[in-house]
């Protein structure tokens, strides 16, 4: 599993010469992210190494940086070099995560997809699949996301195959599953209104998938209907940017950006729809309210100088960091 020789990306607009501030804010997290100790790190794509690894290969492709790159590879040698079975399923804090990292930058054009990629594919696949029959309604508090259908949406699968069908049925047995989170309580375990808004927005994004691949209309659009409602009784279940998240992904009027005036919170604010634009590749989650802070050059200077005094951990620095590399159409 290697990086192609050559940067496929072209520059970006993010990046152009009248955007000095972006490019140096970049600039700083990458150099505190270079500081860091991997060796105390969990293999997580969130607040681990593996969020690390992805801001590296995006940076070295975007900057066309050989240091970044080859950090990046020191990072993926490790981490096939661990053993990953024990670690629990889940997308921002277990193995799954790895398997989307990877997977992500092999559809980029980053990665080789070779056989180390194929295998960290397969993994991942078992895991929606197996995860689901001994745990249909997740329980697990770490799992805050719809870890398989996120997984599953970003799989491109070859048109009229064997594999195709597979992976149909799959995004089939997941709507079905979605439904039942949705929609139905289990007495004493589970119910819908107690859901996080983090659930509902990842959700919400593999719904909008499913729904433009055509698989299963009735039902998909069915539950796009009713997350609006599902959304105004879990208000209060989760972070301000949670809330922009889930407002966005429905085309709906947002004014938590607005509600929010310490400065430490809207860097969190930021970071956290960073992050998101990045693994629901939607740019415009991070691009539309940075456009707004941008203007504000206090707020701006600020958010510089946290950043160089290393008072940011390593899920803010990465998640203002995608947001920045993705603006403006991301990697295509």
């Amino acid at each position: 599993m290697t990086f192609y020789n050559i940067y496929n990306s072209k520059p970006l607009p993010t990046f152009a010469k009248n955007n000095t501030m972006k490019k140096q804010l970049v600039d700083y997290i990458y150099t505190q992210l270079m500081r860091q100790d991997l060796s105390k790190l969990p293999c997580y794509l969130k607040g681990g190494t593996m969020e690390i690894f992805l801001f590296l290969a995006l940076y070295s492709e975007i900057r066309g940086s050989e240091e970044a790159r080859y950090m990046a590879s020191i990072i993926l040698a490790d981490t096939q070099k661990k053993e990953l079975n024990n670690q629990i399923h889940s997308l921002l804090k277990g193995r799954l995560g790895v398997s989307w990292g990877i997977q992500y930058l092999a559809n980029k054009n980053i990665l080789e997809a070779d056989e180390e990629v194929m295998k960290f594919r397969s993994i991942g696949m078992q895991d929606c699949m197996s995860y689901r029959l001994l745990a249909p309604i997740p329980t697990n508090k770490d799992d805050q996301v719809f870890s398989s259908g996120i997984y599953m949406s970003q799989l491109r699968v070859p048109k009229n195959s064997s594999e195709q069908y597979a992976h149909n049925e799959r995004i089939i047995i997941l709507l079905d599953e979605c439904e039942r989170l949705l929609l139905h309580s289990i007495p004493l375990i589970y119910s819908p209104s107690e859901m996080p808004l983090s659930m509902l927005h990842s959700i919400l994004y593999f719904l909008l998938q499913a729904d433009r691949t055509g698989i299963y209309p009735f039902l998909t659009r069915k539950l796009l209907k009713y997350a609006p409602q599902l959304y105004h009784k879990i208000l209060n279940r989760g972070t301000p940017s949670d809330q922009y998240i889930c407002l966005a992904l429905m085309s709906k009027s947002n004014t938590s950006l607005q509600e929010i005036s310490d400065d430490q919170a809207s860097i969190d604010f930021i970071a956290n729809l960073g992050f998101y634009s990045l693994l629901y590749d939607t740019p415009q989650i991070f691009s539309s309210p940075f456009q707004l802070i941008h203007k504000n050059q206090a707020f701006t200077k600020y958010i510089k100088e946290q950043i160089q005094e290393n008072s940011l951990d390593i899920s803010t620095l990465c998640g203002l960091g995608f947001g920045l590399l993705n603006m403006e159409g991301g990697i295509s």
